[in-house]
């Protein structure tokens, strides 16, 4: 009212400064169009008035729903953290699978982050390798001057480990979270005990088990990528039916590992000694080794596409036979270093050497030989030398499946090594002729 009561007035004063110049119904229709300005301006006020109140609602009902969604939350990760802590494998299962469910439901990268830390702080402790001590506390030593390890019992009571690990490695892959054992998106687990812990069917990717320890660890049927076992301890590991592709095994300790129907693609062996190991229907596929010894006992596994390189050597712990004797046939080496096969009595062995390669006219070709690879370009022969055998492979496979469709990848696949091969042998032959020519004599 108050309001209405000074737009008349305001309206009396216009007429009256205007003078006769505005009729009684002009005076009328401006005091109607500042009446409705007004009232227009009053709805605005509500409006906003409603509006701001509607958003403070709003806003309410977002804080108390965050409110009860962090109160589940903690009381989630309470729970998680009480069956970490219970005596049984099977309660701590069930804590780690809360945990799991929880960092999954969650999309705050600082909520995440605790889980994680509470995972893997999980995993440092059970699994930590515990070293034998003499009286005075000290760590004891080998003849070779490394830690004596106190091995664990046999239990079923480690299997929560394995679900823990399997955890880590897909939060590794979770871009919110970072953890301080993550390095150039590689999950580090080093200095653990992994002794008696069955992994089956599990896959490892871009996992670091720098410095530690695997005893009668089974790992059946388990697909690794990117995997580094660097100066860590293998005694008596299963890798049954195992893939693996770029693993690393640097400064390893392997002692009767079981490697049956294992299939080890672009692997590296550096440094290593593999001893009384089960090779039988192992398939090593562009392998590299590098002072590498490996004891071959009853069988030896199938070589495809290998370089060795420097101090590479074969060692037969058991009679010769058909089964045991190294094939060197689709690998290769540098002609100034090739491998060693020996036995116990330290008698070598002659190999084919005409496997050996040099560098000609700038292009690494095979050593002239009577062979079928001689004076070819090496990496080209043994491209088509490994898609040959892969094709083969499925062919002969006892479960092969007609598959059209992968059958003819791997035809083409070969038909692109075989142009490639083609094409080097004609740039390695020209250049053969432009020397001979510049250099008639």
């Amino acid at each position: 009212m108050l309001v209405i009561a000074v737009v008349l007035i305001c309206a009396v004063w216009v007429s009256w400064w205007q003078g006769n110049s505005i009729t009684d119904n002009d005076a009328l229709r401006n005091l109607i169009f500042a009446i409705g300005g007004v009232g227009a301006a009053i709805g605005l006020r509500f409006a906003k008035i409603r509006q701001d109140k509607f958003s403070d609602q709003v806003q309410t009902q977002i804080d108390q729903v965050k409110i009860q969604f962090d109160q589940g939350f903690n009381d989630r990760l309470g729970r998680g953290v009480e069956l970490l802590a219970n005596d049984k494998v099977s309660m701590r299962q069930a804590g780690l699978r809360v945990l799991d469910d929880l960092i999954k439901a969650t999309k705050d990268s600082n909520q995440k982050q605790i889980i994680a830390n509470l995972i893997y702080d999980f995993v440092k402790d059970r699994a930590k390798i515990i070293y034998a001590r003499d009286d005075q506390g000290q760590i004891k030593r080998g003849g070779d001057g490394k830690e004596i390890i106190e091995k664990v019992e046999k239990t079923e009571d480690r299997q929560d480990i394995a679900l823990a690990v399997e955890i880590l490695m897909q939060i590794s892959r979770d871009d919110q979270v970072i953890l301080p054992i993550i390095s150039d998106g590689r999950l580090r687990l080093s200095n653990l005990d992994f002794s008696h812990i069955d992994f089956s069917r599990m896959t490892f990717e871009k996992v670091g088990f720098s410095k530690s320890y695997f005893f009668e660890t089974t790992f059946h049927s388990v697909s690794f990528e990117d995997v580094t076992f660097a100066q860590a301890k293998l005694d008596k590991v299963d890798f049954i039916r195992a893939k693996m592709k770029r693993s690393l095994f640097i400064n390893t300790e392997i002692s009767d590992a079981n490697f049956r129907f294992a299939t080890i693609e672009n692997g590296r062996f550096s440094w290593n000694r593999i001893v009384n190991s089960n090779f039988y229907r192992t398939d090593m596929i562009e392998c590299t080794f590098q002072k590498t010894t490996i004891d071959i006992g009853d069988v030896a596994p199938t070589l495809i596409g290998c370089f060795f390189n420097v101090g590479s050597k074969f060692k037969y712990s058991k009679p010769l036979t058909n089964n045991n004797t190294v094939n060197l046939s689709k690998c290769y080496f540098s002609k100034f270093d090739p491998p060693v096969i020996s036995d116990n009595n330290v008698a070598e062995y002659e190999i084919d050497k005409t496997r050996g390669y040099e560098t000609e006219y700038g292009i690494s070709v095979f050593v002239e030989s009577n062979k079928d690879w001689s004076l070819q370009p090496f990496d080209e022969w043994v491209a088509v030398e490994i898609a040959e055998w892969r094709l083969n492979k499925e062919k002969t496979s006892p479960k092969y499946i007609d598959n059209n469709k992968h059958l003819s990848h791997l035809k083409n696949d070969l038909k692109a090594k075989k142009e490639a091969l083609k094409k080097a042998k004609a740039e390695f032959d020209q250049r053969v002729s432009d020397a001979n020519k510049a250099n008639p004599d």
